[in-house]
């Protein structure tokens, strides 16, 4: 597209008022088969995902301002500049770039945001437009997290229990296998509308991006929803993925895997779809997706070493900190959350960090780490030291546990039997902890049943009884009810996952 085509596009899109989709109806140019796209999406519920495909995905900016960007120096870029030539060469070639520019080619004020890079895989890297931070105002203050085109509107990203259950459903030694898009958000075209707000400056020069771009805050969501509608097309043929943005992970019956796996090969050419040949694995027994390696034949999970090692010296620094920015919180709650997804337990000693970060709202900003935040920390490193990353995919049959448990407590003493082995123990409470709260006696009496039963429950199925609904709530949702209570859950988690 010449300049006077892209930019007249854009003056009679931008002074309609309108996304493109909702007026004016230029559709932009793609490798998408859009009569394809509509056919095979004609029931779907969330279908207008062809109409973003056809005429452009809006960002959603909905301030009456245009963002004010900071004008921050990218000495930063200087030892990558190679790289940034490379990469805005490569994807002028393709069409998502529109410049070099020496002034603005548009009818309306440009934003230029700043550049920069962060590491991807081993040796290269990716460009993220700096769509964050502005003098005033940046881009993605301008785009509301909840809403899109005005309606309610929540995000789901698929979770790594949902592809567990692909497992169970398939059975022990079933098949596994991957598919990841080329490119990701670069292969969705923006709404002309809002070319305006995607510029940025290089060597003094200026371009525009059609494509979503890495950074934006409306990017994950297009991308998601996208293969979201792809995800459908394929449960409709009866073949079962996982999408997670442009990660697909797929189980098969052993006899059906090469056809299913060929099969969605074609779909994404027949459909326009890049995949990244050399990240798509055909199907296997044992499979890295989305960071995690499961095993179809021990029903396992393992998370690889590196990471485990790399969280584990991160907590170190950590528990030396008096302070932390907002970010680097952002960093350490990620890393636990992506352990926590194979060891539910975690969960629990992540919330007060959790608690922390929702008080404070911008990046950059001081955060205090108390004593409680740094018990938590120092549960994990304990967890850690021992955890050799295999967990169990666990049997979602629990209508007969290998093993039931009973506890009770109350101010002056506490018990618990094991109906299983017919064993029982009692002990009073001392003086000196007659004063703490109830639960917090109830759940020792359930640590020390378990602390006592370690072997004849070990790698079973156990069921515990107690009439407490705080010990129950803490538990069975790792939630924080009590904060003395969650103390007391410290030592029995980290039996229980040993």
């Amino acid at each position: 597209m010449n300049i006077n085509n892209f930019s007249s596009v854009h003056e009679a899109v931008f002074y309609s008022g309108k996304p493109n989709f909702a007026y004016c109806k230029i559709p932009v140019r793609s490798n998408f088969n859009i009569q394809l796209w509509e056919q095979l999406l004609e029931d779907y519920h969330d279908k207008i995902v062809v109409e973003f495909l056809k005429y452009g995905w809006p960002l959603n900016y909905i301030k009456d301002t245009l963002p004010d960007p900071p004008t921050r120096r990218q000495n930063h870029l200087n030892q990558f500049s190679s790289f940034i030539d490379s990469y805005i060469s490569k994807e002028s070639d393709l069409g998502a770039i529109y410049g070099p520019f020496r002034k603005n080619p548009l009818c309306c004020h440009l934003t230029l945001s700043p550049l920069f890079t962060v590491p991807k895989g081993d040796s290269d890297r990716r460009v993220i437009v700096d769509c964050s931070h502005g003098n005033n105002l940046s881009i993605n203050e301008g785009i509301p997290s909840d809403t899109f085109l005005n309606e309610t509107f929540k995000l789901y990203y698929p979770r790594h229990e949902e592809f567990i259950a692909l497992l169970l459903n398939h059975g022990r030694g079933c098949a596994i296998w991957k598919l990841d898009l080329s490119r990701a958000f670069r292969q969705l075209v923006l709404d002309p509308h809002d070319l305006h707000l995607q510029g940025y400056e290089w060597r003094g020069q200026i371009f525009i991006d059609n494509r979503l771009i890495f950074g934006m805050r409306s990017s994950p969501q297009a991308c998601q929803r996208t293969t979201n509608a792809v995800s459908y097309m394929l449960w409709k043929s009866n073949i079962h993925t996982i999408n997670y943005v442009d990660d697909f992970g797929g189980v098969s019956d052993n006899q059906n895997a090469e056809h299913d796996y060929n099969f969605v090969l074609e779909l994404f050419q027949r459909l326009g779809l890049e995949v990244s040949k050399e990240k798509c694995l055909p199907p296997t027994k044992v499979l890295t997706f989305l960071g995690k390696e499961y095993n179809s034949i021990d029903m396992t999970v393992r998370i690889p070493e590196i990471k485990l090692q790399e969280t584990y010296e991160l907590l170190q620094r950590f528990e030396k900190k008096k302070h932390c920015t907002k970010r680097q919180l952002q960093q350490v709650i990620g890393k636990l959350a992506f352990i926590s997804e194979c060891v539910r337990s975690g969960r629990l000693f992540i919330s007060r960090m959790l608690q922390t970060l929702r008080k404070y709202h911008f990046n950059h900003y001081r955060v205090h780490i108390t004593d409680e935040f740094r018990q938590d920390i120092r549960w994990w490193l304990l967890f850690l030291h021992d955890y050799n990353g295999i967990s169990i995919i666990p049997d979602v049959d629990w209508s007969s546990p290998d093993a039931i448990i009973s506890s009770d407590a109350c101010l002056k003493g506490i018990g618990g039997v094991n109906f299983t082995t017919f064993e029982y123990f009692h002990s009073d409470i001392p003086e000196s902890l007659r004063d703490m709260h109830i639960s917090v006696l109830e759940m020792y009496a359930i640590y020390i049943a378990i602390q006592f039963w370690t072997s004849s429950i070990s790698n079973k199925r156990v069921q515990l009884f107690c009439d407490n609904q705080s010990c129950v709530e803490i538990l069975n949702r790792e939630q924080d009810v009590i904060r003395n209570v969650e103390f007391g859950t410290s030592n029995m988690v980290l039996v229980c996952v040993k």
